[in-house]
């Protein structure tokens, strides 16, 4: 899933202070949301960690991942993107 390498992206360039890392991340996120809505390509929908939420600091941002990628593996593109706005709102304010 490649929501998962970038989720461990994002958390290490925030570990590691970088101002841009939200920015960059949900940027990234929304490109990668819009080629699944337009089923544009087939990008895998398995679950490489499903316990990878447990790494935010922010345990709110953490459920809305989990969330979010729950959406992801069932197709939900929908629901996905209301959680993908909510995750902008958590991170970015």
């Amino acid at each position: 899933m490649p929501e998962s390498t970038l989720w461990r992206i994002y958390l290490e360039l925030e570990r590691r202070g970088d101002p841009e890392a939200a920015a960059n991340f949900i940027q990234s996120l929304r490109s990668l949301h819009r080629r699944r809505g337009l089923k544009q390509a087939e990008l895998p929908t398995t679950d490489p960690d499903p316990d990878e939420h447990r790494l935010a600091d922010d345990p709110f941002l953490g459920e809305l991942w989990k969330a979010y990628k729950r959406c992801i593996q069932q197709s939900r593109t929908g629901p996905a993107g209301q959680l993908l706005r909510d995750i902008e709102v958590q991170l970015l304010g």
